[in-house]
């Protein structure tokens, strides 16, 4: 006999699942902490010169993304901290709340970019790269030899 991990949680939550299995002094937040992790929009657009790459991701800062090129591969990853406070005078009661929202995103790159010239900025919460492309090179012209 083979145990089999059985996982019933829904895509969708029902409120009694929100009773019994989660935090009751967090029902009435808008987005459980299942929700926080979710992957930012990407837009890719391949230009003549170059691939350009928007990844939307408000509320963030600068320091918070990492970018990495390795065999081809581009990852970017970022991670938000939040801190959150909730105070009931009446009954003297605190709480605080920690969330660590994390994301990562990975592109395989052809081998025609030019590694070390791309380029990243955060403006506006949205992250942009532009990734250049090398300049085709021309195939040599085929030689036409003459048999003697």
């Amino acid at each position: 006999m083979t145990l089999v991990k059985f996982n019933h949680r829904t895509m969708f939550p029902t409120f009694a699942d929100r009773l019994f299995n989660g935090d009751p002094f967090t029902m009435a937040e808008s987005r459980s902490n299942h929700d926080r992790s979710c992957v930012p929009a990407v837009n890719v657009r391949e230009t003549d010169a170059a691939f350009e790459v928007e990844i939307v991701a408000p509320g963030r800062q600068r320091n918070d993304f990492k970018v990495k090129l390795q065999e081809q591969v581009l990852s970017i990853s970022g991670d938000k901290k939040t801190e959150g406070e909730s105070k009931d005078v009446q009954s003297k009661y605190s709480r605080k709340e920690f969330s660590i929202e994390h994301f990562e995103r990975s592109f395989s790159l052809p081998e025609n970019i030019q590694e070390d010239q791309i380029k990243a900025a955060y403006e506006a919460g949205v992250l942009k790269l532009v990734i250049p492309k090398k300049e085709a090179e021309q195939a040599p012209q085929p030689r036409i030899i003459d048999i003697l």
